[in-house]
């Protein structure tokens, strides 16, 4: 199984050129599931079935947080989220059911959690005096998001968890240190390992903010394929695209 996670940086309208550069590096990248942030509604690939997160309290109505693209051999459920609180514009859940009999369904989840400086972005976020700083609303959205997932898994269920965490794991800190450890807490809690850990971020000597993790034990072995603006042409966001192939047990 292959999973690509890239942030579009603002979801390109797919009808231009940049966009239409964009999904045919996508097709290239010949991935089983997409995890896309900042992406535009009309985002699709032919031959994929979509999820989008609900509407953003700030920005374009067809711009949003995070989805799904997955191969329409599987069949994708979104799970509805209530949208009553503010961290669930960040996060797209849908259920992953196999075309292969033998392999469990799967849980897949793609969130965008918060960064330095969100009031412009993600003003549902400072309603609230008590999310004051940039530590606080880090961890009310990722602890939000991680019961969203606790909450609509199953006990057979496969979780892919991924999207744009702004968040460093390892190495150099991106975002800070404080919030690797809500994340790491938030991982342990779901019983998922980041596969993207030690990938590398656009900034030399930095580990990637982009992330895949998946059930422990459930992968035999992965492999990240990080795929740079130098790379290609067609990447012209200033994320990083990841590739993560997977052989499960």
């Amino acid at each position: 199984m292959r999973i690509g996670v890239w942030n579009l940086k603002q979801g390109p309208n797919p009808a231009g050129v940049r966009g239409q550069e964009m999904l045919a590096l996508m097709r290239d990248c010949d991935a089983d599931i997409w995890l896309l942030t900042e992406v535009h509604t009309a985002w699709s690939l032919p031959g994929y079935s979509s999820a989008m997160s609900a509407p953003r309290s700030s920005g374009p109505l067809l711009k949003r947080w995070s989805g799904i693209l997955a191969r329409e051999t599987y069949h994708l459920l979104q799970v509805p989220l209530s949208g009553s609180h503010p961290a669930d514009e960040g996060l797209c859940l849908a259920r992953l059911q196999s075309p292969v009999d033998c392999h469990p369904e799967m849980l897949v989840a793609c969130s965008v959690l918060p960064w330095s400086n969100t009031l412009l972005g993600w003003p549902s976020l400072h309603v609230h005096c008590e999310l004051d700083s940039y530590q606080r609303r880090f961890r009310f959205v990722a602890d939000a998001h991680t019961q969203r997932i606790q909450t609509a898994r199953q006990s057979e269920d496969v979780v892919l968890w991924g999207g744009d965490f702004n968040q460093s794991l390892s190495g150099r800190p991106m975002g800070s240190n404080a919030g690797r450890a809500v994340l790491a807490t938030c991982l342990a809690d779901l019983d998922v390992s980041a596969l993207t850990a030690d990938a590398s971020h656009l900034v030399s000597g930095a580990c990637s903010i982009d992330h895949v993790a998946a059930t422990s034990g459930w992968p035999a072995s992965s492999a990240v394929t990080v795929i740079l603006r130098s790379d290609d042409r067609r990447q012209t966001s200033d994320h990083a695209l990841y590739l993560v192939d997977i052989t499960s047990n």
